[in-house]
């Protein structure tokens, strides 16, 4: 069990994961950020929202982020609509989505980036 705390500027973030290198190395978190890619073109406003969702949901609940039950829930806990948060699914699963996060990834890899989003994020 890895329990630590983050602390940014603005908040603290607990991390409670019980089984990190399964979360980190098996599981993984492609469909989620194939549907933060999906919602950063078409609802920007709730990349934020939607990513603390997700990281609290597999970093402080210790609970799932591949299934779309999983992101359902996530969206839900973000305030987003079950309509607005069904056409992100959607979209999530498309082309354009995955060759975006495709080159999103491989643009922070050049830039010797950690995280693909990194670069579509603004941190305080």
């Amino acid at each position: 069990c890895v329990c630590v705390w983050l602390v940014s500027a603005d908040a603290v973030f607990p991390i409670n994961a019980q089984d990190a290198a399964n979360v980190l190395f098996k599981k993984g978190s492609l469909r989620a950020q194939r549907l933060l890619t999906a919602t950063q073109r078409d609802n920007p406003q709730l990349v934020e929202p939607l990513t603390r969702a997700l990281w609290m949901r597999i970093w402080h609940n210790d609970e799932d982020i591949t299934t779309e039950d999983s992101l359902t829930q996530a969206c839900a806990a973000a305030g987003i609509a079950p309509q607005t948060a069904a056409s992100l699914l959607q979209a999530s699963t498309e082309d354009w989505a995955k060759d975006t996060l495709k080159a999103t990834t491989q643009e922070a890899i050049d830039k010797g980036v950690g995280t693909p989003l990194a670069s579509n994020v603004s941190l305080r």
